[in-house]
């Protein structure tokens, strides 16, 4: 009969302990979309490639996303990070 290999038996300490683990570190590096309301962040992108009335274009590295609404403004452009205000109506994402 073969051998059964041994699986490390799960105790409430590992699992408390594997659910507030650190994520990976390329979890970090992904582009991030958060959006509350009239406001919109954008993180860890590449470039902001346009910015016209009601349409902002950004360069996420493996894409393109754009950004169309109304009385869009940006409240802020840091390295990597983007914030918007404005009447957001449609988000889309495309690939080069």
């Amino acid at each position: 009969m073969p051998k059964r290999s041994k699986r490390p038996r799960s105790t409430p300490r590992r699992s408390i302990k594997e659910l507030f683990a650190q994520p990976p570190a390329q979890l970090y590096s992904r582009t991030t979309i958060y959006q509350c309301g009239n406001e919109m962040e954008i993180e860890n992108f590449k470039t902001l490639l346009d910015y016209e009335d009601g349409l902002i274009r950004v360069d996420l590295g493996h894409g393109t996303l754009t950004v169309t609404g109304a009385r869009l403004e940006i409240a802020a452009l840091e390295k990597g990070r983007l914030r918007l205000r404005g009447i957001f109506i449609k988000t889309e994402f495309s690939y080069d």
